[in-house]
């Protein structure tokens, strides 16, 4: 209250004297400042906490402060500040702070103002720089005069409340420079300010990205905050703890019985309560607490600077504040009840880490539910049991508990939710997606690096020429801007590529200088970017010539242009400023996208789209920039180029910013997408497993085969890959060789094993095996794909097979490779009345039946597996049989050929054929 009441005392009478020095020759331009100020004060951003928030209003005030003086700068802080009370309806003593400490703010940067003039000889720089240390003034005073107030309501210091955090100061900062700059191009050429419009929107667009930050941090449903940043809350404050030896609690929280509601009043009813017990918690909590949940029914509260029993103390009650809510809602006449159960675990060590502190919490909130629920527990040596009320009659403090609490202390464990770290997410040897074509190797990459050096050498010998009386100093500061701006570039998601707005001095000296500005400062990037991280000489070479043909193709679009850029109408310099910006932008990541398609295997398109596409509106606003940095470097020479390091530091702002606040975003969707392909993988063994199961299964109703099915599944899909046909096809031949006999398990076994032979009537059933099969497939979606290729595998290429006769290309590929391998297999086979034939045999054997019972085409590609892999791919899968004396192998000369056994065998004759 002292120090509120001594800011208004100050603030009040700083704020009067300014007011008496306010000079009305210049109202008009006073008057629409202030209109401006008041209306970006109400629609201000939220800032990365829910009480902070950054106003554009402040670009207004560093234009006044520039054109206006002090005292027209406190006028528009004073009206935008009481048009926004009068709007939002602050309480007053609130606002009554806020312009107070503004008063006194800006009196401060007035006064650091005339020291500097003082002090220094008066030149234009002289004057920038003194406009420049009194924004720095008055941003700091601003941030300490509210840091404070929030140190002394809340027990906060100034790191802890996040007022000094550095982006913070920067957008504050860099708004009232954007305002100066506008200010003193609107001087030079009002048309000028037109572009450090553009660059605002912009940036009041992106000012939008640390509210969403922050509301990433919070859970949807009750609005705390989530686990992932609970997760680092609780590492910051233990660290914090052990370096100043303080103490820290963690509670863990369960709500009991949230099944039961779900379950008897309905999940609307569940999401009611949480949302009340969300309520409760965060207004039991103290300033400091951070109150999060995890999902489900799990809580947690971290209490810094707390002891356990002030802990105990401070979430039983809040545990009775939950036991005595009523929860009313729609599907009950009258009001619920819950309760909840509560493991508080201290702080152990200077080496306990935060996992082992919340594992603790777990433990102590898992012996409350253990004990009966709604209650207490802490963990630890000579753990206390707090006792409800409600439930033993009195509060205690006994050992009863201390024997289970510590025999649970010997297994530690947590049912907290983990993030993956996004480094781990992706296993190392988790195996890569089948992929239709193979990403390229590093040599076409290298001919592509060397194709775009010998572009950018020719672009260079063709555009350069001797300029006399050069601009060396002109060539000089955008060289040196460049590589100031350069080594400001913001790294983004993908290894060693960064986005920097060193485009802007890039575009300015290839506009001003020609074609030798835009080697000069593109080899000043690229040297910068080397220095920064240290890369490969393909890489360096590569980024050389990026940016070189970048500012070449500029150059070249003005000289085919014919006259000089300064005598264009200035509107057609302001287009093809940002036409080259786009030529620029489109050029650089094209490139690069071509480079990491070639390297990576993904599509030009796809990579150009995901890593890049978003660029495109910064690049018409560095456009802008670079138009207005060569104006004001025409009109004011250095100093105009200074004055537009305002708008350029805006823009790495909004870049940071986003990439920033969207790095964590691509880090989860990469874990994510880890984590699901794992559990793709595993569901997808897990099917194959099943698979096989099912095929053994099968083949055991054989007495007289082993692993038949897989067997024929390992030869179609060796055929098939042999034929060309891509990864997901290969697999799906494979499954369907697996699943090709299933619908023998309809077929009786007195028919399938008959000694003797079938009837008609019996063949007709054996042969709707392979119908029935597909109908069974085509029931389950995952193999419904394979359907087909089971129904057709007994067809004929002659079209005498069944269950539809079709003939050639009319039976599916798949269905003719599984017709081969059937075949195969079964005459590699022993069989009681004959022994299996050997490789040449069988491949004699198949030739000779191409084109009527199988497909040429298929028979060769089988061939070229038999000698590419050798004899052994071949294997005799029977069981050992000893071939009676009387049952003689079948000639192959024989008109009837082991072609005819292998039919009546593969259709469940396992008789010796009439031939024998």
């Amino acid at each position: 209250r002292a120090y509120l009441l001594a800011t208004l005392v100050v603030g009040s009478l700083l704020g009067g004297w300014q007011l008496g020095l306010l000079d009305l020759d210049r109202w008009p331009l006073l008057a629409a400042g202030c209109v401006l100020a008041a209306i970006f004060q109400i629609f201000k951003r939220e800032g990365a906490t829910a009480r902070s928030s950054h106003n554009f209003s402040w670009v207004v005030y560093g234009a006044a402060f520039a054109l206006l003086g002090v005292p027209a700068a406190f006028m528009t802080i004073l009206v935008a500040h009481l048009v926004e009370w009068a709007w939002h309806r602050y309480p007053w003593y609130i606002q009554s702070f806020n312009i107070a400490s503004f008063a006194v703010a800006i009196s401060l940067a007035g006064a650091a103002q005339r020291m500097i003039t003082a002090l220094l000889p008066p030149s234009p720089l002289d004057s920038a720089l003194a406009l420049m240390a009194a924004m720095i003034v008055f941003t700091l005073a601003n941030h300490l005069m509210v840091g404070w107030v929030i140190k002394l309501a809340r027990g906060l210091s100034l790191a802890e409340s996040g007022i000094f955090a550095f982006t913070s100061l920067m957008i504050d900062f860099g708004l009232l420079c954007l305002g100066i700059s506008a200010a003193m191009l609107g001087q030079i050429d009002p048309f000028a300010t037109l572009f450090i419009a553009v660059v605002g929107s912009l940036l009041f667009s992106v000012l939008r990205v640390p509210s969403l930050e922050r509301k990433s941090q919070q859970d949807g449903k009750t609005g705390l905050f989530n686990d992932r940043y609970f997760d680092k809350a609780v590492q910051a404050e233990l660290q914090r703890a052990q370096r100043l030896d303080r103490p820290l609690c963690v509670a863990m929280a369960d709500l009991d019985h949230l099944r039961h509601i779900n379950n008897s009043y309905g999940h609307l009813a569940g999401d009611a309560v949480l949302k009340k017990i969300a309520q409760i918690m965060q207004a039991s909590a103290r300033e400091g607490d951070v109150v999060a949940r995890f999902g489900g029914e799990e809580f947690a509260i971290l209490m810094p600077n707390t002891t356990a029993v002030e802990a105990v103390a401070q979430v039983e009650a809040m545990r009775k504040a939950i036991e005595a809510a009523e929860f009313t809602i729609a599907t009950s006449a009258i009001p619920i009840k819950a309760t909840m159960s509560f493991g508080v675990a201290e702080r152990a060590g200077a080496d306990q880490t935060a996992t082992e502190l919340l594992s603790n919490a777990d433990q102590a909130v898992y012996q409350a539910k253990h004990e009966g629920r709604n209650r207490t527990c802490t963990y630890g040596v000579g753990t206390y049991l707090f006792k409800t009320p409600s439930a033993w009659g009195t509060t205690a403090m006994d050992g009863t508990g201390v024997d289970a609490a510590v025999a649970a202390q010997a297994a530690t464990h947590t049912t907290r939710p983990e993030t993956a770290h996004p480094a781990a997410a992706q296993p190392a040897d988790a195996p890569a997606p089948a992929a239709e074509t193979p990403a390229p190797s590093s040599r076409f990459v290298n001919l592509y690096v060397a194709a775009m050096a010998l572009a950018a050498v020719g672009l260079a010998l063709l555009l350069v020429r001797p300029v006399p009386g050069l601009d060396w100093r002109g060539l000089l500061i955008f060289a040196l801007l460049a590589l100031g701006l350069e080594a400001l570039s913001t790294t983004i998601y993908v290894r060693d590529t960064s986005v920097s707005t060193s485009v802007a001095p890039l575009l300015t000296a290839t506009l001003a200088l020609g074609p030798i500005g835009a080697v000069v400062v593109g080899l000043a990037i690229t040297i910068m970017s080397q220095i920064k991280v240290a890369k490969p000489l393909n890489r360096f070479v590569f980024n050389a010539a990026n940016h070189v043909i970048a500012g070449l193709l500029c150059a070249a679009a003005v000289a085919g242009i014919g006259a000089p850029l300064a005598e264009w109408p200035i509107l057609y310099q302001v287009g093809f400023s940002v036409v080259a910006a786009l030529l620029v932008y489109l050029s650089t990541t094209g490139l690069l996208a071509g480079v990491v398609s070639l390297s990576t295997g993904q599509q030009f398109k796809q990579v150009w789209v995901e890593r890049f596409g978003w660029l495109g509106l910064h690049y018409v606003a560095l456009g802008l920039v670079a138009y207005a940095m060569l104006l004001s470097y025409r009109t004011a020479g250095l100093l105009g180029v200074l004055l537009l390091l305002a708008p350029l530091a805006m823009l790495h702002i909004s870049q940071r910013q986003y990439i920033n606040a969207t790095k964590h975003m691509v880090d989860q969707l990469r874990a994510t997408n880890a984590l699901l392909f794992q559990q793709t993988q595993e569901v997808e063994e897990l099917n194959k497993e099943l698979m096989l199961a099912l095929a053994s299964t099968i083949d055991l109703r054989d007495p007289f085969v082993v692993e038949h099915s897989r067997h024929v599944a390992r030869y179609a899909a060796l055929t098939a890959a042999e034929l060309g046909l891509p990864p997901q096809r290969v697999e799906l031949v494979r499954q369907a060789g697996l699943m090709h006999d299933i619908g023998k398990l309809a077929v009786p076994e007195a028919i399938l094993f008959k000694p003797d032979f079938l009837t008609p009537e019996e063949y007709d059933i054996v042969k709707d095996h392979s119908t029935i099969g597909a109908d069974l497939l085509g029931d389950f979606r995952t193999l419904r794909a394979v359907s087909t290729f089971v129904r057709h595998h007994h067809e004929r290429y002659d079209g005498h097979g069944y269950p539809q006769q079709l003939t050639g290309e009319q039976i599916p590929l798949e269905a003719r490779i599984l017709a081969l391998a059937d075949a195969v297999e079964a005459m590699a086979s022993d069989r009681p009345y004959r022994q299996g034939l050997s490789v040449p045999q069988i491949l004699s054997e198949i030739a000779r039946h191409a084109g009527t019972q199988f497909d040429p085409t298929v028979v060769n590609a089988f061939t070229r597996v038999v000698q590419k892999y050798g004899p052994s791919t071949v294997v005799n899968s029977a069981r050992r049989l000893k071939v009676h004396p009387e049952d003689a192998p079948l000639p192959i000369t024989d008109d009837l050929s082991l072609m005819a056994a292998f039919e009546l065998h593969r259709d469940g004759l396992n008789e010796r054929p009439a031939a024998a």
